[in-house]
């Protein structure tokens, strides 16, 4: 009778173990794989950032090109309207 209780026990026992052994191994696997994607975007997210990073210093240049070219016209109208008060005078 004791024998039936201690095998009874003994195999409960080894049944939760292998199911907790099957359930961790899953996780384990789950939780690979979702490092693996997170990796995989967190690397595509440096890519894209480094990209906007040289369209953003692109723009830069850009505009201070256009700043000077519309600080030049400003400098040439304001020769041409005191050219033109200079006629007038």
């Amino acid at each position: 009778m004791n024998f039936k209780i201690t095998t009874y026990v003994l195999g409960t026992l080894l049944a939760g173990a292998l199911i907790f052994a099957f359930y961790s191994h899953n996780r384990a696997q789950k939780l690979d794989a979702e490092k693996t994607e997170l990796a995989a975007k967190y690397e595509e997210a440096i890519i894209d950032a480094e990209d906007s990073s040289q369209r953003i210093e692109k723009m830069k240049e850009e505009l201070e090109k256009a700043l000077k070219d519309s600080e030049t016209h400003l400098k040439q109208l304001e020769l041409a309207m005191s050219e033109l008060q200079k006629k007038k005078r």
